[in-house]
This record gives C-alpha cells, sequence and structure tokens, in this order.
C-alpha cells in the first residue's frame, strides 16, 4: 500500500492552500477533525475523567487556556 494515499498518512499532510480545517455546525459552533495516536487520545481521556471532564471539555479548556495565554501578534 502507498502510504501517501492511506488515511493516516492524509491526516499530517500539510493543509492544502485555500482549503478550510472547519466544517461549520451554526453560526456559533464549528467542528474540527483531529487524528490523534492511539497513546494520546487514551491519555486525553484518562486525564479528562481523573477531572470529571470529557476528552472534549478537555480540549476546550486546553485551547482556550492556550490562546488566552498567547501574546498578539504584530501585524
Amino acid at each position: 500500500m502507498d502510504t501517501a494515499s492511506s488515511i493516516v498518512a492524509t491526516g499530517f499532510l500539510p493543509p492544502r492552500p485555500g482549503a478550510s480545517e472547519i466544517t461549520a455546525i451554526d453560526n456559533e459552533v464549528v467542528e474540527l477533525a483531529l487524528l490523534l495516536p492511539r497513546w494520546q487520545a487514551l491519555a486525553l481521556e484518562n486525564a479528562a475523567h481523573q477531572r470529571g471532564l470529557t476528552a472534549a471539555q478537555m480540549l476546550r479548556k486546553l485551547i482556550g487556556n492556550s490562546l488566552n495565554n498567547m501574546s498578539p501578534t504584530v501585524g
């Protein structure tokens, strides 16, 4: 099997210029596709459950905290 054409390999290729990685659900919510190695997904789920969260809730918190801690870009 050609690894460049496998489903897993395509998830690790850089985004195509002009292609959106976001699927709009409505005006407020979007869906993001995310591929993780199995060990990371399991570790995320375990860490989230230890905190009383789902994996999705924990990801939203991590993303929100990361974005809030970023310094504004100069442009």
